[in-house]
């Protein structure tokens, strides 16, 4: 019925009748704003042929006249509905071969098992990627509309997610890869669309996966929604789309928030993540921070809610714990940092805060020790020290004269750790240092940090003590440090 019907259709005629019918300012404000500062970089619509999509593609066109040149449109052909897929994918080139765009079609296979909507979006998202890629553009238009947002919202709360979850789908979703998504539409109601469609008289595709009760989806369309709107008293709608916007506001708030935290030393794969940061903090940043952690080093799949919630308790509490993430790997944290790795490579980041006093020799990440020993200065020893020929990386002389009064400890470098280094007018972070001398990230989680509870940091192996604890002409006796 609908490819008869196509061929009667003037779709350029469409576009601009649809866009007198649903102005510009109704759509999304910050999405229009955003599509009018990048007017001239390539736009991707996607187009199912389905009445959102299709309305969509319309309004762009009958709104952005100028846009011809730089305008794609991508369809997706599942394979999953035989002789109806290839229809609506012939449908949707017909239409943009109409309006004179860019088409670009994708193909899944009918023999694929899996045909659950999480694994055919991640398909469909994948031919997205590629096509963007193609294309040299970031910029993909979505045709998500006012009601989607609300069979999301309650798809996302029967499985537990969090503000993340619960604010999709957003207006603008910016990725790490440099993709925006874009969805003009989620203002506006599917009823509204479908009136506009057909007061102009143009046709769209009806997938018929939407009339069973197969996806979750479908059941809440179905089922849920109608009866949600009948019970409510005040406009359910309005309000939906309220608590989505304010639960983006929330999350992108918490999301700046970790940022900031973790700015000295950020979550990176194949890093430790330093937790002392987030002590004292909500328990929402350590989730966050958490499941970010676990997701860059790709092991988030090996740990289901209940295990989840075991390293989030225990990270929260400081207990230590190894747990497998995966067939000889583990994710370990001591009372610090939190590792992943072998059993072999995740035991060197364990290491307790210790006292250090002379004749120690504490046992250090990766099989080396840091030794100390009281010693007197002779005039050899004190002229060796200051010609300056000793290599501050491997052993330090610390004035020790003042011994009753100091408390030596040594821990692991905490991001935001800063000194004042022998012969500098004023202290200086061990981060930025770290970076000066091209010290990558792992190598500076493995490296000691000598400290004295009220003067601050005495040394950190590869630089000077600090300058309160300089040797001076008259020091007798000095605290011999060795790391090695």
């Amino acid at each position: 019925m609908v490819m008869s019907l196509l061929e009667t259709v003037d779709w350029p005629k469409s576009a601009n009748e649809l866009s007198k019918l649903i102005r510009l300012d109704e759509l999304y404000p910050e999405v229009i704003s955003f599509l009018l500062k990048n007017n001239n970089k390539p736009w991707v619509v996607s187009c199912s042929g389905g009445s959102d999509s299709l309305a969509l593609l319309l309004l762009i066109c009958g709104h952005f006249h100028d846009k011809k040149e730089g305008l794609h449109v991508l369809h997706y052909n599942h394979k999953l509905r035989g002789s109806e897929s290839d229809a609506e994918a012939l449908f949707v080139e017909s239409c943009v071969e109409s309006l004179g765009l860019s088409f670009i079609l994708g193909e899944g296979s009918a023999s694929i098992k899996n045909r659950s909507e999480a694994s055919l979006r991640k398909n469909r998202h994948q031919f997205f990627s590629l096509s963007l890629k193609k294309i040299d553009s970031q910029i993909l238009l979505l045709g998500h509309q006012r009601d989607d947002v609300a069979e999301t919202m309650l798809m996302r709360l029967a499985r537990g997610s969090g503000t993340a979850g619960l604010c999709a789908p957003r207006p603008i979703h910016y990725f790490k890869d440099g993709k925006i998504h874009l969805r003009p539409l989620i203002n506006i109601g599917k009823e509204r669309l479908l009136s506009a469609l057909e007061q102009i008289g143009v046709p769209w595709c009806s997938d018929s996966s939407n009339d069973g009760e197969y996806y979750l989806r479908n059941r809440i369309r179905r089922n849920v929604i109608p009866d949600w709107v009948s019970a409510s008293t005040s406009d359910l709608w309005k309000g939906i789309q309220r608590s989505r916007a304010l639960l983006e506001e929330d999350d992108r708030a918490l999301e700046d928030w970790l940022k900031s935290i973790f700015k000295d030393a950020p979550i990176l794969r194949g890093a430790p993540l330093n937790i002392q940061v987030l002590v004292g903090l909500p328990k929402a940043l350590y989730r966050r921070a958490l499941h970010k952690w676990l997701h860059l080093n790709g092991i988030s799949k090996h740990f289901n809610a209940a295990s989840f919630s075991f390293l989030l308790n225990n990270l929260i509490e400081l207990k230590a714990f190894k747990i497998s993430a995966g067939e000889g790997c583990f994710v370990t944290f001591s009372d610090t940092f939190l590792s992943f790795g072998s059993a072999e490579s995740v035991s060197a980041f364990s290491f307790i805060e210790t006292p250090l006093r002379p004749g120690s020799c504490i046992s250090l990440p990766q099989g080396k020790s840091l030794q100390s020993e009281e010693v007197l200065l002779t005039p050899e020893l004190r002229q060796r020290i200051f010609s300056g020929k000793i290599n501050p990386a491997q052993e330090v002389y610390v004035n020790y004269d003042i011994k009753n009064n100091l408390c030596f400890n040594v821990r692991l470098w905490n991001p935001g750790d800063r000194y004042k280094p022998l012969g500098s007018p004023g202290t200086r972070k061990l981060q930025d240092m770290f970076t000066d001398r091209k010290i990558s990230l792992c190598e500076r989680h493995l490296l000691p940090v000598v400290y004295e509870d009220d003067k601050g940091i005495v040394w950190c192996p590869g630089f000077p003590i600090a300058e309160p604890f300089k040797i001076e002409d008259n020091t007798q006796y000095a605290l011999k440090l060795t790391f090695g």
